[in-house]
């Protein structure tokens, strides 16, 4: 009873090459493959970052244009320049004497907005929050867990 037990058929050896072979060649086509994948992310990632820097430039290319024209805008409404070409259109200086005030009763004048309050006065209005926001984290798990399941429902 205490025989070994033989296999009744070897393989070919042909076969047990081709079975070498795949265990040779399979780890290098799997690094072959992830080396694949991270040329192919990189790239993505590189060109992804190239098109993010070109965007940089394009906007502070703009905000210089940007600047620039700013600049232009204030020298040309400048006192100054403003002053010559008044003249070059005729118009003249007044003086106070010149100056001559009306008061129409028919004119109420513009209203003046507050946008701020006064300083010194206390603020006491009350924020209108909805009541959603004005309870606990704890009341609200609370009211979830042990409310009763047939107050939505009616009889």
């Amino acid at each position: 009873m205490a025989k070994k037990l033989v296999q009744a058929y070897q393989q070919t050896p042909r076969r047990k090459q081709i079975q070498k072979l795949g265990l040779y060649v399979l780890p290098v086509i799997t690094i072959g493959t992830v080396f694949a994948l991270y040329l192919v992310f990189s790239a993505q990632a590189a060109a992804a970052g190239l098109e993010i820097r070109s965007y940089i430039d394009k906007k502070e290319e703009l905000q210089r244009i940007v600047a620039n024209e700013n600049t232009q805008l204030a020298w040309l409404v400048s006192h100054t320049n403003m002053s010559k070409r008044a003249e070059e259109l005729g118009f003249e200086q007044i003086s106070e004497e010149n100056t001559a005030y009306m008061v129409l009763p028919s004119y109420p004048g513009r209203d003046i907005e507050i946008t701020s309050p006064v300083p010194g006065a206390e603020n006491n209005a009350d924020v209108m929050l909805n009541s959603a926001y004005q309870e606990s984290l704890w009341d609200f798990f609370q009211n979830l867990l042990f409310s009763d399941t047939n107050e939505g429902e009616q009889p």
